[in-house]
């Protein structure tokens, strides 16, 4: 099986230095071009996807008022919270493909 893998990934495992086949590195290229892809999305959609739902049985005056003389209402609202893990873990192999593209010779 890993020799079936090795085959794939590397052009030809005898040579003497092994070099990456081009598909595969046709795959990193496209897993790269993804994660500021996909960053921008999550960026996007925190900053304008969710809006406030605001219960109305949960409404009612404070009996208070700003300066401009406008009523302060106090209610029960739910915004969308977001999970970050997914986020997290492409960030992490991201800095992973650099460090070992930086370090390969």
């Amino acid at each position: 099986m890993w020799q079936i893998i090795k085959n794939l990934w590397f052009r030809d495992p005898k040579e003497s230095p092994i070099m990456i086949n081009d598909t595969a590195v046709r795959i990193r290229a496209g897993f790269l071009l993804f994660i500021p892809l996909y960053m921008g999305l999550t960026l996007w959609s925190a900053i304008f996807g969710g809006h406030w739902i605001v219960d109305g049985n949960s409404l009612h005056d404070t009996l208070d008022t700003d300066f401009d003389g406008h009523i302060i209402y106090s209610a029960q609202v739910i915004r969308r919270t977001w999970d970050y893990t997914i986020q997290t873990w492409v960030l992490i192999y991201g800095l992973f493909e650099m460090l070992a593209g930086m370090t390969v010779s």
